[in-house]
């Protein structure tokens, strides 16, 4: 890894909320500004009403 990297990486801030998404089979965990946890939930909630 460049010192760039290292310092980009370091440089950003902590994620503000992480949500756990659990599914049959695995885990994610996604990490979210606090202002778009709603946001978040609705376009999954939205998803979840869509038959593919």
């Amino acid at each position: 890894m460049s010192k760039s990297a290292l310092t980009t990486r370091i440089a950003q801030p902590a994620p503000q909320k992480i949500i756990r998404l659990e599914y049959p089979g695995g885990a994610v965990n996604a990490d979210i500004n606090s202002t778009d946890e709603t946001k978040l939930l609705d376009a999954l909630r939205n998803a979840g009403m869509r038959t593919v």
